[in-house]
Formats: C-alpha cells, structure tokens, sequence
C-alpha cells in the first residue's frame, strides 16, 4: 500500500509542473510532501519497518509519520539509519533541509497572501537535492 518512493516521484513531477505554471502556492505544498516521500522511502531502503498506518518506527524511539518541517532535523542527524556507515553517502544530498522550517502542511489551508511563496525557490532546490539522492541511492543499489 505504502510507496514512499513512488509518492516522491509523483510529487516531485507535479511540483515542478505547477511551478512551471505559476501556481507557486501548491508547488511550494508538493516540494514540501516530495521531500518528506523521499526521506522516508531512504529510511524504508535501509531496513526501516513501515507499519499499517505509514509510520515508520524504530523500537524504543518515536515514529516518523510526521511532515517534512518536522521530519528533517530528525532524519538530518542520520542515527535514525540502521547502518550509520553507508548512509553516510546521503549526507550531502541533505544539507539544505533546513529550509523547509518555514514549510507547514497548514498552508494548504491559508490564504494565498500568508503563504511565504519566497521560500518556494528554496524548497524547490533541497527537493532537488534529494531527487539526486534517490537517484544515488539507486546507482549504490540501495535502492530499486
């Protein structure tokens, strides 16, 4: 049921469409959702259980169904991966994460004037950043 990764591409595509039309307000709800898919189907590649609900756990700690605002600084520490060693190669694919503090899955909800649209650049790049480690985590066999 769950495809982290097919759900990334998916986002990602649509992401870029939209903001290739000018609709920076759902582009900008897209790159957010895309790199929240993409961080979860590289912890799904290392060994990481999801569950029935789409939650993604590790005994003994908190889960990771939660949006990217939220998942990144978790995720950018990288002791949530079972090998620490080989995860180690996605590091430089997260280094921008930190933009997506501003992104909030409520914007869907605000309207369009409160969305902080100069921040969709910004998003967009680290979606890029991570849509090459997908690609790397492919290339590494990390991934299918």
């Amino acid at each position: 049921m769950f495809d982290y990764s097919e759900a990334a591409a998916r986002h990602a595509h649509d992401a870029k469409f939209l903001r290739e039309h000018d609709r920076l307000e759902n582009a900008g709800q897209l790159f957010g959702l895309h790199a929240e898919c993409a961080l979860k189907a590289l912890l799904v590649a290392h060994g990481l259980k999801t569950e029935a609900d789409g939650d993604i756990s590790v005994k003994g700690q908190e889960g990771y169904r939660k949006h990217i605002n939220v998942l990144h600084p978790l995720v950018s520490s990288m002791s949530v991966f079972p090998d620490g060693r080989s995860s180690n190669d996605f590091v430089p694919y997260m280094k921008n994460l930190l933009v997506f503090a501003s992104w909030d899955i409520k914007h869907r909800y605000y309207k369009k004037s409160e969305i902080p649209l100069g921040d969709v650049s910004a998003w967009a790049r680290a979606s890029h950043d991570l849509e090459q480690m997908i690609d790397h985590a492919i290339t590494q066999g990390v991934m299918a």
